[in-house]
């Protein structure tokens, strides 16, 4: 996608990345105001007892370090969880448990973190010491019965032996006192016998303890053991996902980013055209005029005519551009007859018509514009005319001089204005307000409407217009052609300038190409598009920044737009005014 139409889309479309940016801070919001507060609380677990050793192996921790993995998955399996319910009985399921139970590893030491997050703050303390026992005790390396039987026994011999040598001790004390204070020889040496076995037997009860130490370390100090170094005491406040401006800010961007995705995804797949590079894109045409946007879509006609508006504004300047490159454009046969259709209904066809043609009138031309569209003739709702004669109304009358009419010298028309074709002619053409604009309504309501359109007489009546009414340029405004065959019966009956309106943003692509190939069908070739509405924001204002922009309703005064008491242009006094 070129970067020029990103920016009209971007610019287009900006409101729509702005909403999703605000809606995504406006849930992450309500999701936190909706949310509990959640407690953490953890505990840690040594796995290994070489603390206990005066000189670890480093074999044992590198051991303990490598099985902290395997634990890591043991913390979260169903026996344990399930243990915690029951000693518990916590209202979850083992699958509710350990979604908030999270268990991780700090770096290299054989150290678990046994993490909980609970809404009550007891609870997580609770539930992280029973996660942590749950795990000794189901963890294949525990100490059985018997070893944690012999370890009681271990430590209750070396109590007792530790009081045993703190009585021998005391009677070793007594006999040095006694053998301080004795003179007699006979005296002192059973005494020192004494003595001397008193001290074995101090001596007998510390290898004793020290053999019972020596067991119960070697019990307690294997590599794969569980210890816990640190308990759950207090739990913390911890918010989760919303509920801090972070995650606002982020809900924000992410709401943002998928409003872009959804901009470049209309830009994408949007099916309608909205400016004059998609249209050369889509079909080998001229665009012929590029016009702006005037007025809402539904504002009345005398809205939307620029016949008030200062000349040098954009929409006036847009169809003077179009009516140079209309008549530069135009078909060597056309002898300035052009038709004018859209391929839908409601694309502006007609306003443009009648846009086109008092720009041309203003220009200096002598325009004649053709209500062709018989299905739903506006013409003289746009100009304010009667209706009551016009087009049906001259197709539907077969003088019989007609030939003959189209045959004669135009100078010889001024003699004959009696004749019934320049009778009919005269009663089916109105002047407007706007000097050198005639026009030719719809005329009385038809059924047959494409039968009219299919006589043989309309080429006939043209050049009777031409040549009679002195007019330089004929406009159709015809039909939708992709809505009634009446468009196509009239481009094959006439030699004129087949150009389509086609509004922006609005119409189809695919209706464009079908209308296209519906020309071709019958060897008609469309001179030219019109894009019609155009948003400024799609319109290169390089040019057009200078000239002055109003208010389009503040337009023509309605009374110019009433029809002038001669509705029917009149060679012969025309020659006496000059």
């Amino acid at each position: 996608m070129e970067f020029s139409k990103l920016v009209r889309l971007f610019k287009g479309w900006g409101w729509l990345i702005i909403l999703a940016g605000v809606l995504g801070v406006g849930v992450s919001l309500l999701s936190s105001a909706n949310q509990k507060p959640t407690y953490l609380a953890e505990t840690k677990v040594l796995i290994g007892g070489f603390l206990a050793s005066p000189n670890p192996n480093r074999g044992d921790i590198e051991t303990g370090a490598g099985l902290a993995e395997t634990y890591l998955e043991l913390v979260t399996t169903t026996p344990v969880l399930q243990g915690v319910i029951d000693e518990l009985s916590l209202p979850l399921a083992a699958a509710d448990l350990k979604k908030l139970v999270l268990a991780g590893k700090p770096g290299d030491p054989p150290v678990i973190v046994i993490q909980v997050y609970y809404p009550d703050r007891d609870m997580a303390v609770q539930i992280a010491n029973k996660v942590t026992e749950q795990l000794i005790l189901k963890s294949p390396s525990n100490l059985t019965p018997a070893q944690q039987a012999q370890i009681v026994l271990a430590n209750q011999q070396i109590e007792l032996l530790n009081t045993q040598i703190q009585e021998t001790l005391a009677e070793i004390k007594t006999i040095d006192d006694q053998l301080e204070a004795t003179g007699s020889a006979n005296e002192f040496s059973p005494l020192t016998q004494q003595r001397t076995a008193l001290v074995e037997q101090v001596n007998q009860a510390s290898a004793n303890m020290a053999q019972f130490s020596s067991t119960i370390a070697n019990l307690e100090q294997q590599t794969n053991t569980l210890q816990v170094i640190e308990p759950a005491v207090s739990a913390i406040l911890f918010r989760t996902g919303p509920g801090t401006l972070e995650s606002a800010f982020l809900s924000g961007l992410v709401g943002a980013v998928l409003g872009i995705i959804a901009v470049l995804a209309i830009g994408y797949l949007d099916p309608t055209v909205r400016t004059s590079k998609d249209m050369t894109d889509l079909m080998d045409l001229t665009v012929l005029g590029t016009i702006p946007e005037l007025g809402k879509r539904n504002s009345s006609y005398s809205e939307q005519l620029v016949i008030g508006l200062p000349p040098r504004s954009i929409i006036p300047e847009a169809y003077r551009t179009l009516q140079t490159n209309l008549l530069f454009a135009a078909n060597s046969t056309s002898n300035g007859v052009y038709i004018i259709t859209s391929p839908g209904e409601h694309e502006g066809k007609t306003i443009t018509a009648a846009n086109l043609a008092a720009t041309m009138a203003l220009g200096g031309l002598e325009v004649l514009l053709i209500d062709a569209d018989l299905v739903r003739p506006t013409i003289h709702e746009v100009f304010g005319l009667a209706n009551h004669v016009g087009l049906t109304n001259l197709l539907a009358a077969k003088p019989a001089n007609l030939d003959d009419m189209v045959q004669t010298e135009v100078s010889q028309y001024t003699n004959r204005l009696e004749s019934e074709p320049i009778a009919i002619l005269q009663s089916c053409v109105q002047n407007t307000s706007i000097p050198k604009l005639r026009v030719m309504t719809g005329g009385a309501n038809v059924e047959n409407s494409a039968t009219l359109l299919s006589s043989s007489l309309l080429q006939k009546w043209i050049d009777l217009m031409q040549a009679y009414l002195k007019v330089d340029v004929i406009l159709f405004d015809s039909a939708p052609c992709l809505t009634v065959a009446d468009t196509s019966i009239l481009a094959a009956k006439v030699s004129a300038d087949c150009i389509l309106v086609v509004e922006a943003g609005r119409t189809q692509r695919t209706a464009t190409l079908r209308a296209q190939r519906q020309f071709e069908h019958i060897g008609i070739k469309i001179q030219g598009i019109i894009l019609n509405r155009v948003k400024s924001s799609d319109i290169d204002h390089g040019y057009t920044s200078g000239y002055v922009h109003i208010n389009p309703t503040n337009l023509y005064s309605p009374q110019m737009l009433q029809p002038s008491n001669n509705h029917v242009h009149n060679p012969q006094t025309e020659q006496a005014a000059e």
